[in-house]
């Protein structure tokens, strides 16, 4: 659920909203045999936020066409059997990915979940990879790119790319943000997205953020699809002996259920039995009413079958519904003795 922002106000970083306390938790749940994970949102950014604050925000559209790939931060080294399953999850909520097989081009996108050990929370990030040639300055990189510079204002293409005639450095000057970082400087295996990013050559690699920002914190864990034991609480803790009790008491009302199920069933099933002997024997009277009303015309005579009419109509009366008690879900027993 999102709200329309509100003005922007000068804030150095993204605005991020507490989830109020109707907003449900996340659940990520295995199909379709569990477990089930619940997460507690701290608090989150909105793509918006995040770009609004962004001085040349990066389009995703053609990233988004591929997988991105997972960086699981900080995981590594925890033993908790909790946060190993959380880190399983997490991995396996994108597509696997063959490196020896996937081509380098469809690395667009890096997905990173960082875990604070300290307060046991993961933060989410979104980045964008974009790649361009190193050792080039901004200036030349915008002359190699499909859509050319506008020129008309200086006297040589040396001041375009030297940054000279802008004020503020020019178009062409790097700012200290943009410096190229040696240890940023790949070679590339193979062709990249991006002009002048070919195979062999050395590029330098950014990351930018698409958004969202999400902080949030495990809350609970349950064995199969959101209904079976809890295998882990944050708040909650049980000794053995209260972890047995309450599976031996789900077990018994699951017995239970089946037990009203079929008992409900079988009177369901002797219900329509009843109805169809009974609808039998009315449609023989009728025949036979039938067969009489013919053989006294025959005759000549007038029969009067109106009493034994009367007492199908009585029957059908009967016989309209299956009584609704007899067809009741066993959950809403459940709720009524709740």
């Amino acid at each position: 659920r999102t709200r329309n922002p509100e003005p922007e106000t000068p804030n150095p970083k993204p605005r991020t909203r507490n989830p109020e306390p109707e907003t449900p938790n996340p659940e990520v749940a295995r199909n379709p045999q569990g477990p089930t994970l619940t997460f507690r949102v701290h608090s989150f950014s909105l793509n918006r936020h995040v770009k609004a604050l962004q001085r040349r925000p990066v389009d995703p559209a053609g990233a988004l066409k591929t997988p991105p790939l997972v960086v699981l931060n900080n995981f590594g080294g925890d033993q908790r059997a909790h946060m190993r399953l959380t880190a399983v999850t997490l991995q396996n909520l994108f597509p696997a990915i063959n490196v020896a097989n996937m081509k380098l081009a469809d690395c667009r996108r890096v997905v990173l979940f960082h875990l604070d050990k300290d307060t046991d929370t993961i933060e989410l990030r979104h980045y964008c990879i974009r790649a361009t040639p190193a050792g080039v300055n901004r200036g030349v990189r915008k002359v190699v790119r499909t859509q050319l510079p506008n020129l008309g204002k200086l006297d040589d293409v040396s001041e375009y790319v030297l940054g000279r005639g802008y004020t503020g450095g020019g178009a062409g000057a790097m700012s200290d943000s943009e410096a190229e970082d040696e240890t940023a400087q790949v070679v590339l295996s193979d062709k990249y997205s991006g002009r002048g990013n070919v195979k062999s050559q050395k590029s330098q690699v950014r990351l930018s953020e698409l958004g969202p920002r999400i902080t949030m914190k495990l809350l609970k864990v349950e064995r199969g699809l959101a209904g079976g034991d809890v295998l882990y609480h944050a708040h909650i803790s049980k000794t053995p002996e209260e972890a047995a009790a309450l599976r031996r008491k789900a077990q018994e009302k699951a017995v239970e259920r089946k037990r009203r199920r079929e008992e409900q069933e079988a009177n369901v099933e002797r219900k329509r039995a009843e109805k169809e002997v009974k609808k039998r024997k009315r449609d023989e009277r009728r025949a036979e009413r039938a067969a009489r009303r013919a053989e006294a015309q025959a005759r000549g005579e007038d029969a009067d079958l109106s009493e034994d009419e009367d007492d199908d109509e009585d029957e059908d009366d009967d016989l309209d519904d299956i009584d609704p008690e007899l067809v009741r879900d066993p959950l809403e027993y459940d709720a009524d003795e709740a």
